[in-house]
Formats: C-alpha cells, sequence, structure tokens
C-alpha cells in the first residue's frame, strides 16, 4: 500500500473507517485497487454525504429548568433539531454545573443552510430555543464551542442496495463507519462502533480467533408471522 506523499506500508489487514467523502476519494484516487476489488470501486461510487450539519456547546450560568429533558427532538423550528443538556449526562459537564449552578447545553440543526457560519447557526439556535424554552432567555453565556460539519452520510431510498459493506472484494480491506451496510439496525453512532467490532470480528476470525460479541436489537419485529403461511 503506497500513502500520500509516497511511503510504502505492508500490511495483511487495512481497515477503512473515515468519513465517507474522504472514503470514496481513497477508493478512486486508487487505481490499482480498484483493478482488484471492482465491486468496492463501484459501490463507493454510490455513496453520498447529506447536506451540512450545526453542533453548538454552550456553556450558561444557570441551568435549565428541572422539567426539561436529557434529549430533545424539536419539530417546526427553522435552524434548530435537537437539544442535549449534557451537564446531566456526562460527568466533567456534570461537575462543573455542579460547582458553578450553570448548565452545558447542546444544539444541533441536522440539516443547517448552505454558507451560513457556525457563529450565526449558534445564533438562531440559541434564539429558537428560548421560544421554547424560556428561561434559557434569561441565561447568561459564559463559553461557546461551535462547528459546522458536511461529512455525515446520506441515506437515500434504495442506497442500502449499493451501500458498501464491512468485507470487500479486496482480499484484507474492510470497512468502518456510520456509512458501511451492516446485517442490524444502526444509527450512525451505532453503525460506527458496530461496523468496526465486525471488522475486527472478520480479521479475528481469518485468523481462527474467536470473535468478540456484538449485541443489538432483534432484526425481527414482535409482531412478525413465525413462519410462512400455507
Amino acid at each position: 500500500m503506497t500513502l500520500r506523499g509516497g511511503a510504502e506500508l505492508t500490511a495483511d489487514h487495512v481497515v477503512l473507517a473515515t468519513d465517507p467523502r474522504s472514503a470514496r476519494e481513497i477508493v478512486a484516487g486508487s487505481p490499482g485497487l480498484a483493478a482488484v476489488a471492482p465491486r468496492l470501486a463501484a459501490q463507493m461510487a454510490t455513496v453520498r454525504t447529506a447536506p451540512p450539519y450545526a453542533v453548538s456547546r454552550i456553556w450558561t450560568a444557570q441551568d435549565c429548568a428541572p422539567r426539561r429533558s436529557v434529549f430533545t427532538s424539536v419539530a417546526e423550528e427553522a435552524t434548530l433539531d435537537s437539544v442535549t443538556l449534557y451537564h446531566r449526562i456526562e460527568r466533567a459537564a456534570g461537575q462543573w454545573a455542579r460547582r458553578t449552578g450553570g448548565s452545558v447545553i447542546e444544539l444541533h440543526a441536522y440539516a443547517a443552510p448552505d454558507g451560513v457560519g457556525a457563529a450565526d447557526l449558534t445564533k438562531r439556535m440559541w434564539a429558537e430555543l428560548g421560544a421554547l424554552w424560556p428561561e434559557t432567555t434569561r441565561m447568561a453565556i459564559v463559553d461557546v464551542e461551535e462547528r459546522v460539519g458536511d461529512d455525515a452520510p446520506a441515506f437515500a431510498p434504495g442506497s442500502d442496495a449499493t451501500r458498501p459493506g464491512v468485507r470487500s472484494d479486496a482480499k484484507g480491506l474492510h470497512l468502518a463507519g456510520d456509512w458501511v451496510r451492516v446485517p442490524f439496525p444502526a444509527g450512525l453512532m451505532e453503525r460506527a462502533a458496530g461496523s468496526a467490532i465486525l471488522a475486527v470480528n472478520a480479521i479475528l476470525g481469518d485468523h481462527g480467533v474467536r470473535p468478540g460479541p456484538l449485541l443489538s436489537v432483534a432484526p425481527r419485529g414482535l409482531l412478525a408471522p413465525r413462519g410462512r403461511r400455507p
């Protein structure tokens, strides 16, 4: 395997675990790989990314109302899609909140408008939160961490049929990430972690080592028929 800059790396196994755009560009930029793994090359060409997303983590001098949920989905707002109260679920944030009396609030826009910077998106989401949770309008903001990303995978209808799985048709090459097809129901974080475990288990299996456990919800619903009807 040749890395950027010409360095050579020899390995029995490689796990390609990047964001979907980078993975697609790596495969497209590796003509030798396409020659030995035409199915992977065709599958990777179909992988797409979703619209930009925004994440803003805000430290405040006051806490939210006790009745507020740790995680709240938001509908019908122009920008804001969800709210997470990190100081109620994460140890370090909770310690800071107890010490100061404040809160750590994370705001998400899953499909942010193109061309809008992180600071402006933070202002929009904070204003929209204020209309939903009035106590936040009286909070003093202590600090903000904000970013806009465009590395989330897209899941268009029917895309699972062409999405690459963990095993590829290149010997020793496995895939992992939130864009990889897995044989169980999964969100983005679960898909990333689950595909990584499957990749490691595939490598262990090639060496005769017992795979590690991977737990999931049942892929078959409780009300599904138990067998074919005559």
